[in-house]
């Protein structure tokens, strides 16, 4: 790809949670082109769609006043144990970016 092409091409990441019987549950995608100092913009773009998806899943899954209470963090931690516990998965879909750079 030449570098005009990748300039006018939209990078970012796409999660999918997928339950323990493979359905889609939530989704959650990042395009914002810029990073904090000391991340590259796949991780930092990884991490903002990472919190947005497990906001996403706690409201699936359960009522907006419960979902209202749960902190970033322990939503992350919910989609965790999830995942670890439950057989649930979280598929990334990287787009526009160079492989090497995953």
């Amino acid at each position: 790809m030449q570098d005009s092409e990748r300039a006018q091409t939209a990078n970012g990441v796409v999660l999918v949670f997928i339950d323990e019987r493979g359905h889609a549950i939530a989704h959650a995608a990042d395009f914002e082109p810029q990073a904090p100092a000391g991340f590259t913009l796949l991780a930092a773009q990884r991490g903002r769609a990472r919190r947005a998806l497990a906001r996403a899943v706690c409201s699936a899954y359960s009522s907006p006043n419960f979902t209202r209470g749960i902190e970033a963090y322990d939503a992350q931690m919910i989609i965790d144990r999830l995942c670890r516990s439950h057989g649930c998965q979280i598929h990334e879909v990287i787009v526009g970016q160079e492989s090497a750079d995953v």
